[in-house]
């Protein structure tokens, strides 16, 4: 019985070890279809444009440099380069509706955002793909009416720096879901004024390539995608079985496995935002001061 006792002990003693140990080195995790495919893009180049309605505290030339240098990041692997061309800057654009044009959208109204998503996502990326997991369209909304971004080349204190915010976006853009590696660009948590996820970590890099080395152009990529949003974290094929879309919404940023982020705090009170990830559609979802202030200091989450 003691004996019996002390191999369960050792047991219990292994597997908490175990639990200490926290995530694999390297775990990256791809977005999939019901049927288990991983997400991907067969168009080479990939597009995209920006809508023109920047807001002030941004620089347009700024942001055209951020945008190419964000998915810069992702497009030199040599497993399989995947160069993205921009279309410049668009007015009117509207976001969603799997039109087949990648849009980078810029949120100012708070309550808009918050009628939608979590008030605490810094952005949210949507995607579009067929049963084939054939990434179609996919779009990227920006929190800027909840947060401050800055546009500076270096890393601003106190602010969420907008090329890490959308090179980590651009890897939920080519199909990556979040990543529990700690310092990995698709890692779920980002500080204020944190520029490293600017930069991809080995499992950014495995996770891309493990998706894209086997990609190849199909002889026939089948009919025009038709997708419908529906509600977050649900896959729907609305195209059936002849290779229409998958319509799912990924959101960044939220405690059920949104990207994180952490907003600035007071001397005494370490903060963390939540970072906002994007659902399948992809959508799924982190003292006193003035409004703006405000918005800064308090949890958020990206898409």
């Amino acid at each position: 019985m003691r004996r019996a006792r002390g191999l369960a002990l050792a047991v219990a003693l292994a597997l908490a070890g175990l639990a200490a140990a926290g995530p694999p080195a390297r775990a990256w995790v791809p977005f999939r279809t019901e049927s288990g495919l991983s997400l991907h893009w067969l168009q080479n180049p990939l597009r995209y444009r920006i809508a023109a309605d920047v807001p002030a505290e941004l620089a347009a030339d700024r942001v055209t440099a951020i945008a190419a240098a964000a998915f810069a990041a992702w497009a030199d692997l040599a497993c399989h380069p995947l160069p993205a061309v921009s279309d410049g800057y668009i007015e009117g654009a509207v976001f969603g509706g799997g039109d087949r044009k990648n849009t980078i959208v810029w949120v100012t109204d708070v309550a808009d955002w918050n009628a939608r998503h979590s008030a605490t996502e810094l952005a949210r990326t949507t995607l579009y793909f067929r049963a084939t997991g054939e990434i179609v369209d996919a779009d990227i909304e920006v929190n800027v009416g909840g947060f401050d971004f800055s546009d500076d080349a270096g890393c601003t204190p106190g602010l969420y720096d907008l090329q890490a915010t959308l090179t980590h976006e651009v890897g939920h853009f080519i199909g990556l879901d979040h990543s529990p590696v700690i310092g990995a660009c698709m890692a779920e948590r980002a500080d204020a004024g944190d520029c490293g996820k600017r930069e991809l970590a080995e499992d950014d890099r495995e996770g891309f390539c493990a998706i894209y080395e086997p990609v190849v152009q199909p002889v026939d990529p089948g009919p025009e995608p038709v997708a419908e949003p529906v509600a977050d974290g649900v896959l729907a094929d609305t195209g059936g079985a002849d290779g229409g879309a998958d319509a799912a919404s990924h959101v960044d940023g939220a405690d059920d496995g949104g990207c994180s982020a952490v907003r600035p705090a007071s001397p005494a009170l370490p903060a963390a935002l939540l970072l906002a990830l994007a659902w399948l559609v992809v959508s799924r979802r982190g003292p006193s001061a003035t409004a703006r202030d405000r918005r800064a200091r308090r949890p958020a989450r990206a898409r």
